[in-house]
């Protein structure tokens, strides 16, 4: 095949061909070229049925530099059209005649009505650049988002749970009304409570809840993840229900330093009574259960201090180091007695190994815990931004998690590309 050699000729900018006259809106803002580079003819690309012609381009100045920027003008075979929302969906691909990587910029498509119906592509070119040996580029309909939304039962005293659809884990560790402070920035414990800021600045004056019998609601939850490599699922959003089907999504945030194996275990489910926690159940093993606590127990103080609801308990434990011995009073039978319990460790992550578990920890996104040293994970505190009923029962948590799919476009290729006039 013999190639025919192309030239750019350098014309007046009030010239142009009628045939091919870009649109106005892609001279905006422009300054004034220094000189305008017509392709005669226009180099073409083709690929699938999307065709693409380099038609001109303008030199411009930059700075105290100079950029060239390259007018292709995109159109569809007949009979198919071009797609609602075509756009670049990727960074070109340049080298220059020497082999060398070019960086080339894209800019926003324009679209034209037909016939035929048109999209103009600007690229910038570095203006020191005469020619490419190659120029790449890639055209299709944005990358979709995809949502996974899973439902968690709210446990407060339970261990976290795997979330094998988005290879996460969670540990729902706080949920609790609060009617008087924001949430909390220098909480006493374990080293994840270190370092702590909230959204709002510390003096933010707090609306009168207490007063008006509604209350804020904060849910501290702790998301494991093996990374954003190859499956980056990150938590978009939180939805909770309450038992009178009120919906709570619109929250703030505060993000903390955690590693899973820092806080307390017990391993009992209960619920709240009327002086205190009722024991439901003991998980067989657990520190719970060697310590002598059975179902149909009422924990009524940890400690010196009582407690009311199973929110408060499961923050107690998770406050206290494992392997810490917490005195418990409960009520059984109609008898109060004193309980040691040796507390245990949460699970690293269930349903791996330890050796799984490390494996995936070496590539977990890390934050440097201050207090603890080492590498531990984000993790977020969340509070509604709006006081909510005082008698607002939580009965049902749903996360949604998102990632964007990779966006596959049409790539077009063209060869031979001058840069520069014909003298």
């Amino acid at each position: 095949m013999r190639w025919r050699r192309l030239a750019l000729v350098l014309i007046l900018a009030g010239a142009a061909r009628a045939d091919v006259r870009p649109p106005e809106e892609l001279f905006f803002d422009q300054p004034t070229p220094l000189e305008r580079l017509v392709l005669t003819p226009p180099l073409v690309a083709t690929s699938g049925n999307l065709r693409a012609e380099l038609v001109e381009g303008d030199r411009l100045k930059a700075g105290s530099g100079e950029v060239l920027r390259l007018l292709l003008r995109c159109t569809a075979e007949a009979p198919a059209s071009l797609p609602d929302t075509l756009l670049l969906v990727d960074t070109p691909f340049a080298v220059d005649g020497a082999g060398h990587p070019v960086d080339v910029r894209g800019e926003p498509l324009v679209r034209r009505a037909g016939p035929p119906e048109e999209a103009w592509l600007p690229l910038v070119v570095p203006g020191e650049v005469r020619s490419l040996s190659a120029l790449a580029f890639s055209l299709g309909p944005p990358p979709a988002a995809v949502e996974q939304a899973v439902e968690l039962p709210l446990d407060p005293l339970g261990a976290p749970h795997a979330l094998p659809a988005v290879d996460r884990a969670v540990e729902l560790s706080l949920l609790r009304p609060d009617d008087s402070t924001l949430l909390d920035v220098t909480p006493a414990g374990p080293p994840y409570f270190t370092g702590l800021d909230s959204t709002l600045g510390h003096n933010d004056p707090l609306p009168a809840a207490a007063a008006t019998g509604r209350a804020f609601l904060t849910l501290r939850l702790h998301v494991m993840s093996a990374g954003d490599g190859d499956d980056p699922w990150r938590l978009a959003n939180l939805r909770l229900t309450g038992a009178d089907n009120a919906v709570v999504d619109d929250w703030r945030w505060v993000r903390r330093a955690w590693r899973p194996d820092w806080g307390g275990r017990l391993g009992v489910k209960g619920r709240d009574g009327e002086r205190g926690v009722l024991l439901d159940g003991v998980e067989p093993g657990s520190p719970a259960d060697k310590a002598g606590l059975r179902a149909g127990d009422l924990i009524t103080a940890v400690g010196e201090q009582g407690v009311s609801d199973a929110w408060t308990l499961g923050e107690r434990v998770r406050r206290a180091a494992p392997d810490s011995t917490l005195q418990f009073s409960i009520e059984r039978q109609g008898q109060t007695r004193p309980v040691a319990v040796r507390l245990g460790r949460a699970p690293l992550w269930p349903d791996r190994d330890d050796l799984e578990f490390h494996a995936a920890w070496d590539r977990l996104t890390t934050a440097r815990g201050a207090a603890g040293g080492g590498d531990v994970l984000a993790a977020w505190d969340w509070q509604t931004r709006l006081p909510l009923p005082a008698g607002f029962t939580p009965k049902r948590l749903e996360l949604v998690f998102a990632r964007t799919e990779p966006a596959r476009g049409t790539t077009l290729l063209l060869r031979g590309v001058p840069l520069c006039a014909a003298r």
